[in-house]
């Protein structure tokens, strides 16, 4: 006669399947618990960048560093974000475009100012006079004044919008390349040298954690095939 709890020996098939179901509810719920706190995380990150605005200290060198806080997550968790950036910025938009997979993609605005620039004439021009001068367009602007004596540049600048993407690029037919590019949109500024260092962390191939499968048990081993989940890595 069969019975709804089966013994082989001391086995019981229902309690093995009844502590399975409890290890995998509970890896379960650990998983959605360790996915929740991720996105929340992300999500405060995130937020925090939206809000936040460039600041500036000097570094040791006695340099001026501009940092503002960063974008982070995985191409689901930035997609609003980014899609919204590309739309605001058609430089973005067309530098990512040939991108297979983007490793990070970054905006900057800068402006370059030049103040107080004296050019003076190697030989007086021999009449007094003085003139001032301004000359705007969408690449430069400057301005100052000029005399018998030479000119004196009272303001230079030299507004640019810089994308920099890192990533998989498609350079053919099933072909990616690992690159970096760098976009200016002032035609008067030119990108002489890149170099760019990419992190990446380790494989990790061993864990702690919950495993299940078949197979044969014999003198203290197990052989067979199993679905492993890794609470810890290293």
């Amino acid at each position: 006669m069969l019975k709804n709890n089966i013994h082989i020996g001391n086995f019981s098939w229902t309690k093995f399947v009844q502590i399975c179901l409890i290890i995998l509810l509970s890896v379960l719920l650990f998983n959605q618990c360790s996915q929740n706190a991720h996105l929340q995380q992300t999500n405060k990150q995130n937020q925090l960048a939206l809000l936040d605005s460039v600041e500036y200290y000097k570094n040791k060198l006695g340099l001026e560093v501009a940092q503002k806080l960063a974008f982070k997550g995985t191409v689901k968790d930035l997609s609003i974000i980014f899609e919204e950036a590309k739309k605001e910025n058609a430089q973005l938009k067309e530098a990512v475009k040939k991108f297979k997979k983007l490793a990070s993609a970054t905006v900057v605005n800068t402006i370059t100012e030049i103040k107080e620039v004296p050019v003076p004439f190697e030989v007086k021009v021999p009449y007094n006079f003085e003139r001032t001068f301004l000359k705007e367009d969408n690449f430069y602007s400057l301005s100052g004044t000029v005399n018998q004596s030479g000119i004196n540049f009272t303001s230079l600048s030299f507004p640019n919008t810089q994308t920099l993407v890192v990533g998989k690029k498609k350079t053919g037919f099933l072909k990616t390349e690992y690159r970096v590019e760098v976009t200016n949109s002032n035609p008067y500024i030119k990108t002489n040298a890149i170099d760019n260092f990419t992190f990446t962390e380790k494989t990790k191939r061993f864990g702690i954690g919950v495993s299940f499968g078949f197979g044969v048990y014999t003198n203290g081993f197990f052989v067979g095939p199993s679905v492993n989940y890794n609470l810890i890595k290293f």
